[in-house]
């Protein structure tokens, strides 16, 4: 075994930047946060990429978070945060949990199919050819308990064509 203990940081340089790890087995990396009181919202540790030049602003981050207080052995509840960065800060852009939830700040673009086996819940659905095809022999709207389930066909939101006229084609 190789310990390397340090008060500050332990840098290793490499002359082709490569840091193999080799087992014949199962090769693994664990980074290990050394403290008994790791409480929600705390950092567990992170893997980060930065360039020389980039200042304090990392180019790309992966973080562990807890989601739960650690201080009896038996929570290790955490969470998974994907960061990028702009020419300022860096941003969260995906959180995986420990629900098996993934969680995106902003849109998912998808060049092949979305699929399912759950409730999609959304405030808008679009389709780029405006052929918005639901697959199914059932197509149910329903409301919530406290209204009422409404289907509205619009052709002129703007209401500034009149020729533009809503069609149901059966």
């Amino acid at each position: 075994d190789l310990e390397l203990t340090a008060a500050n940081n332990i840098l290793l340089k490499t002359g082709n930047g490569d840091v193999d790890i080799v087992d014949a087995s199962q090769p693994r990396l664990r980074l290990f946060h050394n403290d008994a009181s790791i409480v929600t919202g705390q950092s567990i540790g992170l893997i980060s990429w930065q360039t020389v030049d980039a200042g304090d602003v990392r180019s790309a981050q992966i973080q562990v978070k807890a989601t739960e207080n650690h201080d009896d052995g038996n929570n290790a509840g955490g969470k998974l945060e994907f960061y990028t960065a702009n020419a300022d800060a860096e941003n969260l852009v995906l959180t995986l949990d420990q629900n098996k939830a993934a969680t995106f700040t902003s849109h998912i673009t998808a060049a092949g199919n979305i699929s399912s086996s759950g409730t999609i819940f959304t405030s808008e659905i679009s389709s780029p050819s405006n052929n918005l095809i639901i697959s199914s022999s059932t197509v149910k709207i329903t409301s919530t308990t406290d209204g009422e389930a409404n289907l509205i066909l619009e052709s002129d939101s703007d209401n500034n064509d009149e020729n533009d006229n809503p069609f149901m084609l059966f």
